[in-house]
């Protein structure tokens, strides 16, 4: 017999949106500059829309609990700047 494979739950950018704790705004600028594995789990393309795996949004978001329970957040990762002019920022072009 054939192993069956569990099925996976898509869900599209309102969705995720919601369980990401954003807007679906913020979410569609967030795809639209690539920002995976940062600051949102990487979308899977179905057809020319972006939709997320439930799953993979679950453990995404555990993951991130755990950095910060480990005291491994992504601020004390960054090393120290020496003193100097300060970097240019990004501008939010996403509207």
């Amino acid at each position: 017999m054939e192993k069956l494979k569990k099925q996976m739950k898509i869900i599209g950018r309102a969705e995720a949106a919601r369980r990401l704790g954003m807007t679906p705004q913020a979410l569609s600028c967030h795809v639209s500059r690539r920002a995976w594995p940062h600051a949102i789990p990487a979308p899977i393309k179905i057809g020319g829309i972006f939709k997320w795996s439930d799953e993979k949004i679950t453990e995404w978001i555990n993951e991130r609990f755990d950095e910060v329970e480990g005291g491994k957040s992504q601020k004390e990762k960054k090393r120290k700047r020496r003193p100097g002019r300060p970097p240019k920022t990004r501008s939010a072009s996403c509207s």
